[in-house]
């Protein structure tokens, strides 16, 4: 079973196309749609973003994840945190993965410049 609900949102489409999504996943199963990744994915997640007539070059993205936990391909996973692009730069403020007993922390900007700190931390 798949249940999405993006409980609260706007979408427009003036000069290029705009969006603030509030979602909210349970049970969301990413095997559905790629067979080596089955799961059973719960979440709260906030999207914003735009793109302009432009294109591409005026994307931007932004995502705070609240809650994001469940199975994938029989592990235990879980994120949290905040990422965002815009302008060719990407933002990752207390973004946090783990899988499993690995674990990922990643805070800083990618983009011209690099200056990121990150934890990676992997058990066998």
């Amino acid at each position: 079973m798949i249940c999405l609900d993006a409980a609260d949102g706007t979408v427009r489409w003036e000069q290029g196309v705009s969006w603030r999504l509030a979602l909210l996943a349970e049970r969301l199963n990413p095997g559905l749609f790629q067979a080596e990744w089955p799961g059973e994915i719960d979440g709260r997640i906030r999207l914003d973003g735009s793109l302009g007539p432009e294109g591409v070059q005026t994307l931007t993205l932004s995502a705070q994840i609240a809650e994001l936990s469940g199975s994938l391909r029989g592990y235990p996973v879980s994120a949290h945190g905040d990422i965002e692009w815009r302008a060719g730069q990407l933002v990752a403020e207390a973004l946090h993965f783990a899988s499993g007993p690995n674990r990922v922390e990643v805070d800083g900007r990618a983009g011209d410049q690099l200056d990121l700190q990150f934890d990676i931390r992997r058990k066998p």
